[in-house]
């Protein structure tokens, strides 16, 4: 996959998830984490991914 795909899939992540990426640096959720993921397109998924549910 190339860098630029990698990066537009951040658009279609959800607002809590983003927030989360900037505010807590040290989550175990991170850029990198995020990026190696499949992420469902819901954000309601997103969150519960994270949230580890």
């Amino acid at each position: 996959m190339t860098q630029a795909r990698r990066l537009l899939r951040l658009t279609l992540l959800a607002q809590a998830v983003i927030e989360k990426l900037l505010a807590d640096t040290d989550a175990l959720i991170n850029l990198e984490s995020v990026l190696r993921r499949v992420m469902p397109l819901d954000w309601q998924a997103q969150e519960a991914v994270f949230a580890g549910r």
